[in-house]
């Protein structure tokens, strides 16, 4: 996998490996605060601040990132997507209230073809429409995509009540969960004929952390405040899983089979701060906290509890982690060559890439050679 240090300006190459065990490979660095970024195929773009912020297009080799190309943007990231057809990038500021979108032509990046304008938008999602958080006006507004050019939607706005903090929203069917930064809760909405509808909403700030609701410019640090942060699902779509910094914990709510949250948030300490997180298709949760500057992993057991497995110092900052399956069978490759160890799992069924089956078994599948 890779993870994004942002203070130190690097993205760290690690591996997952079949006992938990993380392991540090590679350390990238780049001339700039590293952001947000988006792993496809072998390609990777990375969003790097500094004075001269831009989209930088990376070949991907193991866990070693060279650059092929760089495009100047206007501010630096704070989210980045794929569009669902691989033709474009989406990716939103913060700090400058925008949204873009980024044709690719043979792989990279050309000039955006759109802007849209939110306070303080902070994530962007999309299936059908592209759905844009802006946690300033607290409300997600919606898009059609067509020739490059951002459309307001038949239904072009889900206002949330002010001052919720609105962050990061996750997509699941006929549902989507928003996860809020002031207040800390999980907001269910139905998804009908394009609208989102709010269903319910469920807390995920541990009551014996001693926090207060928060506000817009606050110190959450200093005061003691509820600071939401990142939201994923489950492998399984079992648990909606939300981080929540100020308390350094994990809220894990329990769906039942239509999406609707079927118990409380079951709260799980973690690294230091965790900003952002990651569920990779095995059910390993990858936790990366930003105060600590380490890495996690961490598996959700039948209660919802995460049994924490192995930490690794990455590089001040972490707060982006993703990884594919591609970049897993490379880092396998890589771990077979360097440590002479025997690969196991069927090597003679391709999927949709051409690579063998065996990567669609955890990155694991590497085992010493029998005595």
């Amino acid at each position: 996998m890779l993870v994004s240090n942002s203070t130190a300006g690097t993205i760290s190459g690690v591996c997952l490996e079949e006992d938990g065990a993380l392991t540090l490979l590679s350390v990238n660095s780049f001339d700039g605060k590293t952001g947000p970024f988006v792993i496809h195929g072998e390609i990777v773009y990375v969003s790097v601040g500094g004075d001269a912020p831009a989209l930088v297009t990376c070949e991907l080799v193991g866990t070693d990132l060279f650059e092929l190309s760089r495009l100047r943007i206007p501010a630096p990231l704070t989210y980045l997507i794929i569009t669902p057809d691989e033709t474009a990038l989406l990716g939103v500021s913060y700090a400058q209230g925008a949204g873009w979108i980024w044709p690719l032509e043979d792989g990279r990046p050309s000039p955006a073809t759109d802007e849209i304008r939110h306070e303080n938008l902070h994530c962007v999602v999309m299936d059908d429409e592209a759905h844009f958080v802006s946690l300033g006006e607290d409300l997600i507004a919606h898009y059609r995509l067509e020739s490059g050019i951002l459309i307001p939607a038949e239904n072009p706005v889900t206002q949330l009540t002010e001052r919720v903090g609105a962050r990061h929203l996750v997509l699941a069917g006929e549902n989507a969960y928003l996860v809020t930064e002031y207040t800390g809760e999980l907001i269910r909405f139905s998804r009908e004929d394009g609208r989102f509808v709010l269903e319910e909403s469920t807390s995920i700030v541990d009551p014996t952390a001693g926090l207060s609701v928060s506000r817009f410019g606050a110190d959450p640090k200093a005061e003691r405040l509820i600071w939401g942060s990142d939201l994923h699902l489950s492998a399984d779509g079992k648990w909606l899983l939300a981080s929540e910094r100020s308390g350094s914990t994990v809220a894990s709510v329990r769906l039942n089979e239509d999406g609707k949250f079927a118990s409380a948030a079951v709260f799980s300490p973690v690294d230091r701060q965790p900003r952002g997180f990651w569920v990779n298709d095995y059910g390993a949760v990858l936790v990366a906290g930003e105060a600590s500057g380490e890495l996690s992993s961490y598996a959700v057991l039948d209660d919802g509890r995460l049994h924490h497995f192995s930490t690794v110092k990455t590089a001040p900052g972490p707060n982006w982690v993703r990884t594919s399956k591609i970049l897993d069978y490379q880092v396998s490759l890589r771990i077979a060559a360097d440590a002479d160890v025997a690969r196991v799992g069927r090597l003679d069924t391709p999927d949709e890439h051409g690579l063998p089956g065996a990567h669609l078994a955890p990155i694991a599948v590497l085992r010493p050679p029998a005595s």
